[in-house]
């Protein structure tokens, strides 16, 4: 039962106020305060007593902690490197603790930190955080571009092996032959190792013309063989011959008493043998 003197359906604590006092004094505290106090601008963002009694109790853990200012335009140098102490940047661009990356090298983290301690003023978290985050990228962008890369090149010497045929294989090794010739000294195949270029399909087809060249150039009575070829290639040089003997009539092809005739009518034959796919 209610103690006496309680209206009935009221609680009434320890301290003789029931719940209901209690709620409306909680959420009517400012007309309990002097006009002064209760009508300021400070409080209007006060609902209720617990909530201005959270807010100071807030306040009151801050007062003789490390205080942040709001950065000011009006500030000088002295202003700007207390403030960036505070937040937690080192003292100089060697005091951050960068992560090594894979598609980072040394010079690059060196670059990073002098941007971030001399021009972004970053803590060493955010300086981390955007280290990260930027290499992160890069990998991705370098992933993706050597995905398309490998592409382009496996379907240019997808290409390049129908165009050669047959005698693909024959063609690259005679055409590392030729250039064994051509580079003595070994740099320009060091060359197209180091820069990948060995496995550019474009590039093996330009070193194949130029070993072709090479070849049709040698003097006579060398011992090596013919240079295999695709069927194009027969086909470009059938076309050659017979438009220059078109236009010569003393071409060794119209003369059959040139000296060089029987061996460009064989040469004609293993011709037509490789345009016709023989």
């Amino acid at each position: 039962m209610p103690e006496e003197g309680t209206p009935e359906g009221l609680t009434v604590a320890d301290d003789g106020m029931t719940d209901a006092q209690k709620q409306f004094i909680n959420t009517n505290f400012r007309g309990a305060m002097s006009e002064e106090f209760g009508t300021h601008a400070s409080m209007a963002d006060y609902q209720d007593l617990d909530g201005w009694g959270k807010s100071h109790i807030n306040q009151q853990k801050l007062i003789g902690g490390d205080k942040l200012p709001m950065p000011q335009d009006s500030w000088g140098k002295e202003e700007w490197a207390d403030f960036n102490r505070k937040i937690g940047m080192p003292a100089e661009a060697k005091g951050y603790e960068l992560p090594a990356q894979k598609t980072a090298t040394e010079e690059d983290m060196e670059w990073f930190a002098g941007i971030a301690h001399d021009k972004l003023n970053l803590s060493k978290k955010q300086a981390n955080d955007l280290w990260i985050e930027l290499n992160a990228r890069q990998g991705g962008a370098a992933e993706a571009n050597q995905t398309k890369n490998q592409k382009i090149l496996d379907e240019g010497m997808q290409e390049l092996r129908e165009e050669w045929g047959t005698n693909f294989q024959p063609m690259v090794e005679a055409t590392n032959k030729g250039l064994q010739r051509m580079d003595e000294d070994g740099r320009f195949r060091k060359f197209m190792k180091t820069t990948g270029l060995n496995k550019n399909p474009e590039m093996l087809r330009f070193a194949n013309k130029v070993a072709q060249l090479f070849n049709e150039d040698r003097a006579p009575g060398d011992a090596q063989g013919p240079m295999p070829m695709s069927k194009e290639q027969a086909k470009s040089q059938l076309n050659k011959i017979f438009s220059e003997a078109q236009q010569d009539p003393k071409h060794p092809l119209m003369n059959k008493k040139d000296p060089a005739h029987d061996d460009l009518v064989k040469k004609i034959t293993k011709l037509s043998e490789q345009a016709g796919g023989a």
